[in-house]
Formats: C-alpha cells, sequence, structure tokens
C-alpha cells in the first residue's frame, strides 16, 4: 500500500513541475518539490519496516552524491545564498528521483510516463495546428517556458516509449512512441531532435540483432514523413517548427549564433571565481556584467550545463560530471560486453542513451536546470544503475539500523526529519508568492496591502532574501520626501536612517542587485535636490549599469543627467553604448530610439537624428498593426 502511495505521489510530484499554469508557476514548483519530498520518506519508511536499505554497488552513483554534495557546499560559500539555497532544492529533485527508483520496480511508473508523454505530444500537436497564439516563434512550449526544454522532457520520454515497444513488440506502444517524437518536432528543437535522432541510432546499433528491421524501418519512414508533412502545414506560417527553427538559425538575432557569445562571457564570469564559482543558482546575478552587447538571450542561463556548472560550483563541479559521464560510459561497456539476453540489454541501452542524448543536448541548452526534466533523468538513471548491476552481479550495499536505535525511535526520526526538511523547503516559496503579490499592489498603489505582503515576504525568508528590502525602500523614500519639509531634524534623520539600514541589508544579502544601487541614485537626490554635479547619484547609477547593462531606468536617468549639464557627446556615448540592451523589447527600443533622436540632433547630427525618428515611426507602425 505504501509503495502505491508513494508512486502516486512521484508522479503527482512530476507532473506539478510543468508550468500548466504560468500565473502559479513558484507555488507548483514549491508544492512539487514538497512532494516528492514527502514519496521518499514512505519510500524510506519502507526500508524502515524491513530493517535494511540496499543500493547498488556503483561508483557511479557515488560520484553523483559528490556531485549532489558539492551543490550543497556551494550554497555556503555563494555570495546570494537565498538564490542557492532555493536551487539546491530544485537540483535535488534528480538525486532524490534516484534514490527513490533505486532497487524497485519501474514497470508501472514507465507505463504511466508513457501515457502522460502520449498524451502531452497530442495536446502539443493541438497548439501548433489549432492554437497559434500560445506558440513561442512558432514552436511548441506550454507547459514549459522554453521549446527547448520541452523538446528534451518529450526526448526522454520517447526513449521510454521505444524501450516500451521493444519490450512487448505491441503496434500500440510503437505508435505512443511516434506521436511522442512528433511532439519533439512541434517543439522544432533543433538540438533535442539532433540528439534524438544519433542516440536512437546508437540504441538501434547496439540492438541490432534482436530487433525486427522491417517493422522498424516501417516506423522511421512513417516518423520521416510525419515530420515532413508537420513542417508543411500549420495554421499561419510561423508555425512550421522546422522552418522556423531554420530562421531563427539565420535571423538578425539568432540564438543558435550567440550562444558563442554567452559561452565567452560565461568563461570571463569562469576566470573571476575558477575554484568555488559564485553559487548554485547565482548564474543571471552574475552573468550581466559581463554580457557582449551583441548578445540578445535572456541572459539566465549559459546555454551550456557543465560551463554554468563551473561557473556556478567552481572547477569541482566540471571535473565530477565529466568523471560521471566517464564512469557511467565504462560500466555500460562493460554491462554490454557481459549481457548475452535481450531484455537485459534493452534494460541497459535504453536508459543510458536517453541519457546521453540529454547530456549531448545539454551542452547547447540547460537541461539540468528544468525539472521536469530532472525528474525523468534521475528514474532513468536508476534504472540504468539497477539494469547494470544486475548484469555485473556487483551486488549491493546494505544499510541497517544500528542495534541500539529502536525501532519506534527510527520512526521518530525519520517524521522529525520530514518536518525539519519540509520547514526548510516550504518559506522560499511562501516568500517568493508574497513578494510577487507585493509587486503587484505596489504598482496599484494599494500601500497597506503591499507593506503586509512585503512583511510576510521578509518573515518567511528569514531575512535572507533581499528582495523585501529593495522594495520597501521605495516606500519609505515616497514617504520621506512627502514630510520632507515638515519633518524635525531628529525625525528626518532616523527616517533616512531606516532607509539606509533596508538598502545595506539589501546589498549585504544580494551585491549584485541592481534594484540597491537604482534605490541608493533614488535617495541621493532626495536628499541633494536637483544637484546636477558629478556625484553621488551618477555613480549608484554607473554601479547598476555595471550589474546589469540592461537597466533601462538607470541609462535613461543618467543620460538624462548628462543632458541636463550639455554634457551630450557623452550622454550621446552611454545611450550608444546601451542602444543594442533596447532592441530586444519593444517599448524599450521605442523610448532608447527616441532618445538618440534627441541627443543627435542636440549634438548636431540632423542625418543621424532622422534615421532615429525613422525607427520610432516603424514601431509606432508595428504597434498599430498589431
Amino acid at each position: 500500500m505504501s509503495i502505491s502511495i508513494s508512486f502516486s505521489l512521484w508522479l503527482l510530484a512530476f507532473f506539478l513541475s510543468f508550468t500548466f499554469l504560468p500565473a502559479y508557476q513558484s507555488e507548483m514548483m514549491g508544492v512539487s518539490l514538497l512532494t516528492v519530498l514527502l514519496a521518499g520518506l514512505m519510500s524510506l519508511y519502507g526500508g524502515l519496516q524491513r530493517g535494511y536499505w540496499s543500493l547498488p554497488k556503483d561508483k557511479t552513483l557515488l560520484v553523483g552524491g559528490l556531485f549532489w554534495l558539492l551543490v550543497l557546499g556551494s550554497v555556503l560559500w555563494s555570495q546570494i545564498q537565498w538564490i542557492s539555497f532555493v536551487q539546491f532544492w530544485v537540483f535535488s529533485c534528480l538525486p532524490l528521483s534516484v534514490l527513490f527508483f533505486v532497487r524497485r520496480e519501474t514497470e508501472f511508473i514507465t507505463r504511466a510516463l508513457v501515457m502522460f508523454m502520449t498524451t502531452l505530444a497530442l495536446l502539443a500537436l493541438a497548439q501548433f495546428y489549432y492554437m497559434p497564439e500560445m506558440l513561442y516563434e512558432g514552436r511548441v512550449k506550454w507547459p514549459l517556458q522554453n521549446p527547448n526544454s520541452l523538446g528534451a522532457v518529450f526526448s526522454l520520454g520517447a526513449f521510454l516509449a521505444l524501450g516500451q515497444a521493444f519490450k512487448t513488440r505491441s503496434k500500440s506502444d510503437f505508435f505512443f512512441f511516434m506521436l511522442i517524437v512528433l511532439g519533439v518536432v512541434s517543439t522544432g528543437s533543433r538540438g533535442a531532435l539532433g540528439a534524438f535522432i544519433i542516440m536512437a541510432c546508437c540504441a538501434l546499433f547496439l540492438l541490432r540483432k534482436d530487433i525486427v528491421w522491417k517493422k522498424v524501418g516501417m516506423v522511421v519512414l512513417a516518423l520521416a514523413g510525419l515530420t515532413l508533412v508537420i513542417t508543411a502545414t500549420g495554421v499561419r506560417p510561423d508555425n512550421m517548427a522546422v522552418v522556423s527553427t531554420v530562421q531563427t538559425v539565420t535571423g538578425e538575432h539568432s540564438l543558435l549564433w550567440s550562444r558563442g557569445d554567452i559561452w565567452r562571457s560565461t568563461w570571463l564570469m569562469i576566470q573571476d571565481h575558477p575554484w568555488l564559482g559564485t553559487g548554485v543558482g547565482t548564474f543571471s546575478q552574475f552573468y550581466e556584467a559581463h554580457r557582449a552587447p551583441q548578445e540578445f538571450s535572456a541572459g539566465m542561463m549559459a546555454h551550456n550545463d557543465p560551463l554554468q556548472f563551473w561557473a556556478e560550483m567552481g572547477v569541482g563541479a566540471f571535473v565530477l560530471f565529466y568523471l560521471f559521464g566517464f564512469l557511467m560510459c565504462r560500466r555500460t561497456w562493460k554491462a554490454l560486453s557481459v549481457a548475452q539476453e535481450y531484455p537485459a540489454r534493452l534494460n541497459i541501452i535504453m536508459p543510458v542513451c536517453a541519457l546521453g542524448a540529454m547530456v549531448a543536448h545539454s551542452h547547447v541548452s540547460f537541461n539540468l536546470h528544468t525539472i521536469p526534466i530532472l525528474f525523468l533523468s534521475g528514474l532513468l538513471l536508476a534504472m540504468w544503475s539497477v539494469a547494470t548491476s544486475i548484469v555485473l552481479k556487483t551486488g549491493n550495499y546494505d544499510i541497517r539500523l544500528p542495534k541500539i536505535l529502536s525501532r519506534h525511535y527510527a520512526e521518530f526520526l525519520l517524521v522529525a526529519s520530514g518536518l525539519i526538511l519540509a520547514l526548510a523547503i516550504v518559506p522560499p516559496f511562501v516568500s517568493n508568492y508574497h513578494i510577487k503579490k507585493a509587486s503587484q499592489y505596489s504598482f496599484e498603489q494599494e500601500t497597506s496591502v503591499f507593506v503586509h505582503h512585503v512583511n510576510q515576504a521578509d518573515k518567511w525568508s528569514f531575512g535572507r532574501s533581499a528582495q523585501p528590502y529593495i522594495l520597501a525602500a521605495p516606500i519609505q523614500m515616497a514617504m520621506l520626501e512627502q514630510d520632507i519639509d515638515i519633518l524635525m531634524s531628529a525625525d528626518k534623520k532616523k527616517s533616512i536612517a531606516q532607509i539606509e539600514t533596508l538598502l545595506k541589508r539589501a546589498h549585504a544579502l544580494n551585491p549584485r542587485a541592481v534594484g540597491v544601487h537604482y534605490n541608493r541614485a533614488l535617495l541621493a537626490q532626495l536628499l541633494t535636490r536637483d544637484d546636477l554635479v558629478y556625484g553621488e547619484i551618477d555613480r549608484h547609477l554607473e554601479h547598476a549599469l555595471h550589474y546589469k547593462p540592461k537597466h533601462l531606468p538607470s541609462r535613461l536617468w543618467l543620460v538624462e543627467r548628462y543632458e541636463e549639464r550639455e554634457e551630450f557627446v557623452k550622454a550621446l556615448e552611454i545611450m550608444e553604448a546601451g542602444l543594442s540592451w533596447c532592441k530586444r523589447q519593444t517599448h524599450e527600443a521605442y523610448m532608447c530610439y527616441n532618445k538618440m533622436a534627441t541627443l543627435l540632433l542636440a549634438n548636431g547630427d540632423i542625418e543621424g537624428s532622422t534615421q532615429m525618428l525613422h525607427k520610432v515611426r516603424d514601431i509606432q507602425k508595428k504597434r498599430k498593426d498589431l
């Protein structure tokens, strides 16, 4: 009974890890992590009833455990510990899933996942043909935020389905496999589809003596034909997946070709922190200072997981990642050299090829930072480890309860540990919920509700998140500005001290937060009143732009200050340096081109000003067309 409940909980956790409801993404993520923890505790309880727990004697898993320990260690030396703490739990979905499934029968869970993936593939095809407004540049992404991540999920699901089809030799299972592959096609992910094809060919080669090539040939031809049909059809030109993805290769701002710029900037990050990294999950906080101006990605990921691991967790993570891969390949080779029976070979080949496709794709994407992929990878890794252990007859590590520890006391410790871990998981996501609500009510000018959510966000983060302080500072400044002329000197000093305390606290928790430096500039302006002489305001704005060059409010304010001092050459230089950052968002481009036109005209460049105004009119025309 406990086994079936724990399986159901793991499946629920996997389901919740998708972004079915984007507005509640953070909340669903938190519930997903809590659910997988509960599933793991129930699994541990099953071992407690037996009196022992078994793990395969597998050096690969040991290296994986060391990597997990390194992720935890990076939280301790991270410069932004709160972000790293949250990311540690996200990554833990992989090792927790490995521990959950190792030494357990996985046939039921595999069938359930294949059916789920098949349903997801049907939904993807429905979006592709009937819901073009949900697509991302003609590519399916829902229920995730990125088509490449969804493509990787479908790729892992396709290997699960193919393994099941080869095991049962059922036409319906081959049909499910084909549908899931078409799900990969609908995402237009070059990396996911390419890695899948290569590793699927490897799997077929390794199984060449055991499979019916006539049936496989028919499936391959059918898939090739259906892929061409999907490519050539659609309700509007931009939702032809393969055509759309080719256009991203040749487009003006192709992310494919900009990956080189991303990796070069990431390497500059690594040079600053080569040994210990910046802390897991903090990539986006440090990347902006090194980002190349011509690079147009969102700046959240390195689009290369091993490189990002090095940037965030130091060279040790990079070495352990490839050591893990090497040991996995070596163990697979040894197991296949021994395995003679078809089922045993199938149980080894399908998981390792699925993981190989995911890892290959991870060198141009961010699969190991996507929760559904972590869940599936943990399952496949456990399946592979068990299959190779059976063939190699390596035996197990049996972990037994100490004799001095009674069963009842062990049960108490298990429940207590579960409660402590739950209390560690829940607060970050509750805090993020209140931050989201506070941001919403700040725009709606609901001050009392805003203050409530800011206080709750700070409370749930135990004072470890910088965001509540950054949100609270502008409200305090607005109150000071309103009463600054009537406040007594002592009250004025007290109010200023409160604001400075908020900003100092935020800076200590996240020294890279652009909001800290921007708010300090606002405070300096409030206290100096229209002082145009180069000084504190300008320095704070320069700090903000150093940490986040695309922060448009800081750039426009700094430009306006130079403009008011009639230093048009300097203003133009700052604006030109930031022009490339504005091109990604239409409203930002509109503001930048407008400002450039004004500056060029003030600097006597009438022709340049006219060109900028033409770009402004083009944006206005596009807005009207939309």
